[in-house]
């Protein structure tokens, strides 16, 4: 009797915790339903019809997959910038990765003003919000940023930099192709800087979370810090190495200066170009989520899960 008493009151708490999930999770799904759902339906209906804009509002023709065959095989700038996007998310995803790991390795180490160093590699994430970004590309804060680099010659001197480096890396008879990663890598410090603030975290959580006995007992069995690295650290974070590189992924996709989410924007807002702009958009997600696939399907298969 006692033990289906017992039975009976842990089957109604577990009834009573899945109500009050429900009743938790209930306003997001009420607004996933109301302000993400339908805009979605209608976006796949708008890809598939021309529309027109009329007194009463605005007016559907069905047309099928005509807005998908001419962004693809008559529109020549869509295949250019999906094309663009990928190469650079590919440069941005190996860069951000590895200087992530390396910035969070170096952040888990014991040293003075080390929360310092953490706030303020945290700061892009504040100064990429959506306040700061607007006051950033203001008329006024504009004006004063390029009267500023005129004023000191930042461009020449960045020109007469990558020249220099450009020598240099041909003194070493280092290849044209490694050549442009590096200068495209320069030039874009401080959009590597800003994509890395969330996956440092990321990194630097995992890093935390590992046990230090473990690296107690390999420094005490004679493990060099080289070893302990690639038997211990990497292979324990090896899960958010796949999180961070999905993160990657998707905030190098959907970024505001992507190309193709400006054309986007530019073919439905400028042009009023709705059909198409919806072709593209959900072309590009679908684009997206192959890739996603693609790359979850390869580093699956080197992630190590500990029990």
């Amino acid at each position: 009797m006692a033990s289906s008493k017992k039975s009976r009151r842990s089957r109604s708490l577990e009834v009573k915790q899945r109500r009050m999930g429900y009743v938790f999770v209930a306003p997001l799904m009420v607004g996933m339903l109301v302000f993400v759902a339908f805009p979605v339906i209608q976006s796949l209906i708008f890809s598939f019809s021309k529309l027109s804009v009329v007194a009463s509002g605005y007016k559907l023709d069905f047309l099928g997959l005509e807005n998908y065959r001419y962004i693809f095989a008559v529109d020549p700038e869509f295949r250019n910038t999906v094309l663009s996007s990928i190469g650079n998310m590919l440069i941005n995803v190996v860069v951000v990765v590895l200087f992530s790991f390396f910035l969070a390795s170096l952040l888990n180490q014991k040293f003075r003003g080390r929360s310092i160093v953490r706030a303020i590699l945290f700061l892009p994430v504040i100064i990429a919000s959506g306040v700061v970004e607007s006051v950033d590309q203001g008329d006024q804060f504009s004006s004063l940023l390029s009267a500023g680099t005129q004023a000191c010659g930042s461009s020449a001197v960045g020109e007469q930099l990558s020249e220099k480096l450009i020598e240099y890396l041909q003194q070493l008879n280092i290849g044209p192709q490694i050549t442009d990663f590096v200068i495209d890598t320069v030039s874009r410090v401080y959009d590597i800087t800003v994509m890395s603030a969330v996956p440092i975290i990321i990194f630097l959580a995992g890093l935390q979370s590992v046990s230090p006995s473990l690296f107690e007992a390999s420094y005490m069995e004679g493990a060099t810090k080289w070893e302990v690295f690639w038997k211990i650290s990497l292979p324990m974070v090896s899960p958010l190495i796949l999180v961070a590189v999905i993160y990657c992924i998707i905030d190098s996709f959907t970024n505001v200066s992507n190309p193709v989410i400006s054309r986007i924007h530019s073919l439905a807002y400028d042009s009023l170009n709705f059909g198409q702009s919806s072709a593209m958009a959900w072309s590009y997600m679908l684009i997206i989520l192959a890739i996603l696939g693609i790359v979850y399907k390869l580093i699956s298969r080197y992630i190590f899960y500990h029990e």
